[in-house]
Parts: structure tokens; C-alpha cells; sequence
């Protein structure tokens, strides 16, 4: 990863676009300042690159890490989630579009007791101040950290018991 200079990024005509840009470029290093880090408790994030309503956030979790199902009112998101088990790596990739369920997978890497690294790439809908993808949450929070953090970044947020849920309400369109 090299840093890249903010007038070399182009214009994307979507997401998708933004996402093969930001591959072919050997994922560039392009944080926001002050640059952004989260605390979850069991997982750690960095933004490591934001332009526009595009980023990438960088995830550390550590074994034993628990996420339930969950969406993401508002963040179009591909999730690419790395795991190491002896001797190989082991990868996955998932597309997650704003409000669509997911969360399985990355329990199941989980169950390894290994913890896991994430590179989440990301385009965030008009209307909604950028900060972590964790702060876009519809599912039972990850812990009380978890609740913490969204009550403090998305002031919207709706608490029921462990559901927690930040409203987006704009119309979406899937590309």
C-alpha cells in the first residue's frame, strides 16, 4: 500500500467503478484527517481511504469475535474478510448492499477461535455523515462498546432491547 496524492483520484461513475479503480491501484492509502480508528472491543478499524462517498475500512478482530447478522441502512459495501488457519490462507468476499442481511459468514470464520482481518470497501448514500460502516447498524449490537459507539456517531439510532438500528431513509438503488 502506497499513500496517493488526492488530485490523482479520478471521478467514479459508480461504485463498482470505484472498486475495481481502487484494486487496479493496489489499494491506495488515502485516510481522512484527523485520520478516523474505532474501537469495538473485540475489533479494531482504520479508514485507510476516503474520497467522496467512497472508503475502505481496515478491520482487526480478535478470536472469539461474535457478529451477528446485520445490515447496513445507508452503505453499499463489498466485505472482503481474510482468516489465517495453518498453513493456509483462507478468504471470502461478499457484495452487501444498503439494508441486505449478512453476517454468517464472518461468525463462521469466528468459530475458529482465530479472529480475523476485513477490508471493507464502501460508497455511502447521499445524506449520511461518513465515519465507520459499524455506525450503519440494523441487528443485535456486538456489545456494549458496540451500543456506545452508535449512540455517540448516529444520534438517529433506534434501541429495542439488542436490536439496534439506524434509519435510512432515503430511496436506494441497487446498481
Amino acid at each position: 500500500m502506497k499513500s496517493i496524492d488526492r488530485s490523482k483520484v479520478p471521478e467514479f461513475k459508480d461504485f463498482f467503478d470505484f472498486c475495481q479503480w481502487y484494486m487496479r491501484n493496489d489499494g491506495p492509502l488515502l485516510p481522512p484527517e484527523p485520520w478516523e480508528h474505532y474501537e469495538l472491543g473485540t475489533a479494531v478499524s482504520a479508514i485507510t481511504f476516503r474520497h467522496n462517498r467512497y472508503q475502505v475500512e481496515m478491520y482487526l478482530a480478535k478470536h472469539g469475535t461474535y457478529v451477528p447478522p446485520h445490515a447496513h441502512p445507508g452503505v453499499h459495501s463489498i466485505e472482503h474478510v481474510f482468516e489465517l488457519r495453518d498453513p493456509d490462507m483462507v478468504s471470502r468476499d461478499d457484495i452487501v448492499w444498503s439494508g441486505q442481511k449478512h453476517g454468517k459468514a464472518i461468525e463462521d470464520f469466528c468459530e475458529t477461535r482465530v479472529g480475523f482481518i476485513m477490508y471493507s470497501l464502501q460508497e455511502w448514500l447521499p445524506g449520511i455523515k461518513m465515519t465507520t460502516i459499524s455506525a450503519r447498524w440494523d441487528g443485535d449490537m456486538v456489545n456494549d462498546i458496540h451500543l456506545d459507539m452508535l449512540r455517540d456517531l448516529s444520534p438517529e439510532v433506534e434501541v429495542t432491547g439488542k436490536h439496534v438500528y439506524t434509519p435510512y431513509t432515503a430511496a436506494v438503488e441497487v446498481l
